[in-house]
Protein backbone atom coordinates (compact mmCIF):
# COMPACT_ATOMS: atom_id res chain seq x y z
CA UNK A 1 0.00 0.00 0.00
CA UNK A 2 1.21 3.50 -0.35
CA UNK A 3 -0.40 5.08 2.59
CA UNK A 4 -3.97 6.65 3.74
CA UNK A 5 -2.99 10.44 3.68
CA UNK A 6 -2.33 11.28 -0.06
CA UNK A 7 -0.31 12.86 -1.61
CA UNK A 8 2.49 12.61 1.48
CA UNK A 9 1.20 9.07 2.34
CA UNK A 10 3.42 8.47 5.29
CA UNK A 11 0.35 6.93 7.43
CA UNK A 12 -1.20 3.09 7.13
CA UNK A 13 -4.29 3.97 9.50
CA UNK A 14 -4.38 0.14 10.52
CA UNK A 15 -7.38 1.01 12.37
CA UNK A 16 -9.35 2.72 9.42
CA UNK A 17 -11.86 0.11 7.27
CA UNK A 18 -10.58 -0.67 3.61
CA UNK A 19 -12.98 0.19 0.61
CA UNK A 20 -13.51 -2.11 -2.48
CA UNK A 21 -11.77 0.38 -4.27
CA UNK A 22 -8.72 0.77 -2.27
CA UNK A 23 -8.88 -3.86 -2.24
CA UNK A 24 -8.80 -3.66 -5.96
CA UNK A 25 -5.73 -1.14 -6.13
CA UNK A 26 -3.91 -3.44 -3.39
CA UNK A 27 -4.41 -6.86 -5.69
CA UNK A 28 -3.51 -4.75 -8.80
CA UNK A 29 -0.63 -3.65 -7.53
CA UNK A 30 0.01 -7.11 -5.97
CA UNK A 31 0.13 -8.58 -9.42
CA UNK A 32 1.51 -5.86 -11.33
CA UNK A 33 4.92 -6.69 -8.92
CA UNK A 34 4.79 -9.94 -9.08
CA UNK A 35 5.69 -9.96 -5.73
CA UNK A 36 3.92 -13.69 -6.19
CA UNK A 37 3.20 -15.26 -8.95
CA UNK A 38 -0.33 -17.08 -9.52
CA UNK A 39 0.79 -19.07 -12.32
CA UNK A 40 3.08 -20.55 -10.58
CA UNK A 41 1.95 -20.25 -7.08
CA UNK A 42 2.10 -23.61 -4.63
CA UNK A 43 -1.53 -24.79 -3.85
CA UNK A 44 -3.28 -27.98 -2.50
CA UNK A 45 -3.94 -29.04 -5.98
CA UNK A 46 -0.42 -28.99 -7.51
CA UNK A 47 1.23 -29.63 -4.34
CA UNK A 48 3.85 -32.66 -4.35
CA UNK A 49 3.15 -33.44 -0.63
CA UNK A 50 -0.37 -31.43 -0.21
CA UNK A 51 -1.74 -34.57 1.50
CA UNK A 52 1.39 -34.78 4.05
CA UNK A 53 2.32 -32.71 6.96
CA UNK A 54 5.59 -32.32 7.68
CA UNK A 55 5.98 -34.50 5.12
CA UNK A 56 4.65 -37.71 6.77
CA UNK A 57 1.34 -38.85 5.47
CA UNK A 58 -1.85 -39.86 7.84
CA UNK A 59 -0.66 -43.37 8.38
CA UNK A 60 2.27 -41.96 10.56
CA UNK A 61 -0.49 -40.10 12.73
CA UNK A 62 -3.14 -41.82 15.15
CA UNK A 63 -6.79 -41.77 14.45
CA UNK A 64 -9.13 -39.91 16.05
CA UNK A 65 -10.56 -42.73 18.40
CA UNK A 66 -7.16 -44.36 18.90
CA UNK A 67 -4.59 -43.61 22.12
CA UNK A 68 -1.11 -44.14 22.20
CA UNK A 69 0.28 -47.28 23.76
CA UNK A 70 1.55 -45.17 26.80
CA UNK A 71 -0.89 -42.71 26.56
CA UNK A 72 -1.22 -43.33 30.55
CA UNK A 73 2.48 -42.41 31.46
CA UNK A 74 4.07 -38.82 31.80
CA UNK A 75 7.73 -39.17 30.61
CA UNK A 76 7.49 -43.15 29.88
CA UNK A 77 6.75 -43.19 34.26
CA UNK A 78 3.54 -44.99 35.38
CA UNK A 79 1.49 -43.16 38.04
CA UNK A 80 3.36 -45.28 40.45
CA UNK A 81 6.55 -43.39 40.46
CA UNK A 82 4.91 -39.97 41.18
CA UNK A 83 4.07 -38.88 44.89
CA UNK A 84 -0.08 -38.62 45.21
CA UNK A 85 -0.88 -35.10 45.91
CA UNK A 86 -0.49 -33.52 49.29
CA UNK A 87 1.91 -36.70 50.09
CA UNK A 88 5.68 -35.19 50.81
CA UNK A 89 9.03 -37.72 51.39
CA UNK A 90 11.67 -36.47 54.35
CA UNK A 91 14.70 -38.86 54.32
CA UNK A 92 17.35 -38.87 57.23
CA UNK A 93 21.27 -39.70 56.80
CA UNK A 94 22.02 -43.51 58.52
CA UNK A 95 24.57 -41.33 60.13
CA UNK A 96 21.98 -39.63 62.32
CA UNK A 97 21.68 -42.57 64.58
CA UNK A 98 22.84 -41.89 68.11
CA UNK A 99 22.89 -44.61 70.92
CA UNK A 100 19.98 -43.94 73.40
CA UNK A 101 21.26 -42.66 76.73
CA UNK A 102 19.14 -45.12 78.62
CA UNK A 103 20.69 -48.64 77.63
CA UNK A 104 22.74 -47.51 74.72
CA UNK A 105 24.70 -50.45 72.86
CA UNK A 106 27.96 -51.17 73.33
CA UNK A 107 29.63 -49.77 70.68
CA UNK A 108 29.23 -47.50 67.92
CA UNK A 109 30.97 -45.88 64.75
CA UNK A 110 29.49 -43.32 62.57
CA UNK A 111 30.14 -43.58 58.45
CA UNK A 112 28.74 -41.47 55.35
CA UNK A 113 25.39 -43.07 54.81
CA UNK A 114 25.29 -45.85 58.08
CA UNK A 115 26.00 -46.26 61.54
CA UNK A 116 27.23 -49.08 62.92
CA UNK A 117 25.96 -50.56 66.46
CA UNK A 118 27.87 -53.80 68.58
CA UNK A 119 26.17 -55.43 71.63
CA UNK A 120 22.66 -55.03 72.57
CA UNK A 121 20.73 -51.20 73.37
CA UNK A 122 18.45 -49.20 72.28
CA UNK A 123 18.80 -46.46 69.69
CA UNK A 124 17.08 -43.56 68.36
CA UNK A 125 16.99 -40.94 65.13
CA UNK A 126 14.80 -38.13 64.68
CA UNK A 127 12.51 -36.99 61.69
CA UNK A 128 12.42 -33.68 59.80
CA UNK A 129 8.69 -33.60 60.11
CA UNK A 130 6.89 -30.76 57.74
CA UNK A 131 4.06 -30.27 60.00
CA UNK A 132 2.99 -27.49 58.28
CA UNK A 133 2.74 -26.76 54.50
CA UNK A 134 0.81 -23.73 53.06
CA UNK A 135 -1.53 -24.07 56.28
CA UNK A 136 -1.99 -27.75 55.41
CA UNK A 137 -1.81 -29.63 58.50
CA UNK A 138 0.39 -33.25 57.51
CA UNK A 139 0.24 -37.06 59.42
CA UNK A 140 2.68 -39.19 59.33
CA UNK A 141 1.94 -41.74 57.25
CA UNK A 142 4.81 -44.02 57.44
CA UNK A 143 8.47 -44.99 58.18
CA UNK A 144 10.87 -47.24 56.69
CA UNK A 145 14.40 -48.23 57.91
CA UNK A 146 16.64 -50.39 56.50
CA UNK A 147 19.69 -52.58 58.03
CA UNK A 148 22.61 -54.74 57.40
CA UNK A 149 23.91 -57.49 59.26
CA UNK A 150 27.26 -56.82 59.39
CA UNK A 151 28.17 -59.67 61.86
CA UNK A 152 26.94 -62.69 64.26
CA UNK A 153 22.90 -62.70 64.65
CA UNK A 154 21.73 -59.16 65.84
CA UNK A 155 18.00 -58.54 65.33
CA UNK A 156 15.91 -55.59 66.16
CA UNK A 157 13.20 -56.47 68.67
CA UNK A 158 11.17 -53.68 68.75
CA UNK A 159 10.26 -49.95 67.01
CA UNK A 160 8.79 -47.50 68.70
CA UNK A 161 7.55 -43.81 67.15
CA UNK A 162 6.55 -41.18 69.47
CA UNK A 163 5.84 -37.46 69.40
CA UNK A 164 7.35 -34.89 72.04
CA UNK A 165 4.18 -32.58 72.65
CA UNK A 166 4.17 -28.49 73.34
CA UNK A 167 4.54 -30.00 77.39
CA UNK A 168 7.68 -31.78 76.92
CA UNK A 169 5.79 -34.78 77.86
CA UNK A 170 5.60 -37.98 74.89
CA UNK A 171 2.89 -39.82 73.45
CA UNK A 172 3.58 -43.19 71.57
CA UNK A 173 2.43 -43.20 68.42
CA UNK A 174 3.35 -46.75 67.20
CA UNK A 175 4.99 -49.82 69.18
CA UNK A 176 5.79 -52.67 67.14
CA UNK A 177 7.81 -55.49 68.19
CA UNK A 178 7.88 -57.80 65.28
CA UNK A 179 11.39 -58.95 65.14
CA UNK A 180 13.47 -58.28 62.10
CA UNK A 181 16.41 -60.95 61.70
CA UNK A 182 17.28 -60.58 57.95
CA UNK A 183 19.22 -57.50 56.44
CA UNK A 184 16.63 -55.32 54.82
CA UNK A 185 14.24 -52.29 54.57
CA UNK A 186 10.70 -52.26 56.25
CA UNK A 187 7.99 -49.76 56.34
CA UNK A 188 5.92 -49.45 59.58
CA UNK A 189 2.73 -47.90 58.47
CA UNK A 190 1.74 -44.93 61.60
CA UNK A 191 -1.57 -43.43 59.79
CA UNK A 192 -1.45 -40.87 62.47
CA UNK A 193 -1.51 -36.94 62.63
CA UNK A 194 0.95 -35.51 64.09
CA UNK A 195 3.02 -32.46 64.49
CA UNK A 196 6.92 -31.75 64.89
CA UNK A 197 9.13 -33.37 67.32
CA UNK A 198 8.55 -37.08 66.10
CA UNK A 199 11.79 -39.50 66.71
CA UNK A 200 11.95 -43.29 66.19
CA UNK A 201 13.50 -45.33 68.83
CA UNK A 202 15.12 -49.07 67.56
CA UNK A 203 15.82 -51.90 70.12
CA UNK A 204 18.68 -54.28 68.48
CA UNK A 205 19.28 -57.36 70.53
CA UNK A 206 21.26 -60.69 69.51
CA UNK A 207 23.48 -61.67 72.39
CA UNK A 208 27.13 -62.54 72.12
CA UNK A 209 29.55 -59.93 69.30
CA UNK A 210 27.01 -58.65 67.14
CA UNK A 211 27.01 -55.66 64.56
CA UNK A 212 24.09 -54.11 62.83
CA UNK A 213 24.57 -51.42 60.17
CA UNK A 214 21.59 -48.63 60.42
CA UNK A 215 21.00 -47.00 57.42
CA UNK A 216 18.81 -43.53 56.39
CA UNK A 217 15.09 -43.67 57.38
CA UNK A 218 12.36 -42.27 54.79
CA UNK A 219 9.26 -40.88 56.48
CA UNK A 220 5.93 -40.41 54.28
CA UNK A 221 3.79 -37.68 55.18
CA UNK A 222 0.23 -36.62 54.13
CA UNK A 223 -2.53 -34.27 54.40
CA UNK A 224 -6.21 -34.99 55.87
CA UNK A 225 -7.38 -36.96 58.76
CA UNK A 226 -6.09 -40.74 58.80
CA UNK A 227 -7.62 -43.90 60.96
CA UNK A 228 -5.76 -44.86 64.22
CA UNK A 229 -3.07 -47.56 63.29
CA UNK A 230 -0.24 -48.93 64.18
CA UNK A 231 -0.48 -51.85 61.71
CA UNK A 232 3.08 -52.45 60.12
CA UNK A 233 4.25 -54.00 57.05
CA UNK A 234 7.70 -55.11 55.67
CA UNK A 235 9.12 -55.65 52.60
CA UNK A 236 13.15 -56.65 52.79
CA UNK A 237 14.38 -55.72 49.94
CA UNK A 238 18.16 -56.99 50.33
CA UNK A 239 19.76 -59.66 52.02
CA UNK A 240 22.16 -59.51 54.87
Amino acid sequence: TKGCNPPTNTKFCPSDNVTREQMSAFMHRLAINKVVDAKTAVNADNAADADKLDGKDSSEFLGKTEKAADSDKLDGKDSSAFLEKGTFVTTISGNAWEPWDSGPPSFSERHTSYTRFSGDGRVVIPLVSPAHIGGTDLGLESVQICFRVAAGAPSITQLNVWRTDDDGSSTLLLGDSTVRTVGGCYTYAVNRATASGIGVAVILSGGGPTSIEMSGVKATWATGSFPAGGESESSASSGN
